[in-house]
């Protein structure tokens, strides 16, 4: 059995890391677009699996909200801002994304709008900012 080294591994996840970079705008236009399909498509009625389903007393429908929105933040680590007002305004934009994917749902008959749906989008997006901040301080180690 061979294992990778370390040297390797950190030549990898660089490149990686650059390739990513490099592709940055379209991974996230191509993010948002995702979620604003899965946001206005008619895929999730109110006899749907998901609203039906409960993980640990609380609904899958839930927790799937609040996934979508956990790699926002995250997406920050794609540019090299060292300014605090764009992690702040990247936030910002995250909230009214979170909100945006819930109000759209409000005009759309065959969507409902559930408050504990736009709440998990914002849970999401507060757990996204925690794994930003856990992955920022384990990258400047």
């Amino acid at each position: 059995m061979t294992f990778i080294r370390s040297e390797t591994f950190a030549h990898y996840q660089s490149l990686l890391l650059k390739i990513l970079k490099r592709n940055a705008r379209f991974i996230i236009s191509s993010y948002l677009v995702v979620l604003i399909l899965l946001a206005t498509l008619p895929i999730n009625g109110s006899e749907s699996t998901a609203n039906n389903t409960f993980v640990a007393e609380i609904r899958l429908d839930y927790i799937i909200h609040a996934l979508f929105l956990l790699p926002w933040m995250c997406f920050m680590l794609l540019f090299d801002w060292k300014i605090i007002k764009a992690y702040v305004k990247w936030f910002s934009i995250g909230l009214l994304i979170a909100f945006f994917l819930e109000y759209v749902q409000f005009f759309l008959p065959y969507r409902t709008y559930n408050i504990l749906d736009l709440l998990y989008n914002f849970l999401g997006l507060f757990l996204g900012t925690l794994l930003w901040i856990i992955l920022l301080i384990s990258r400047k180690l």
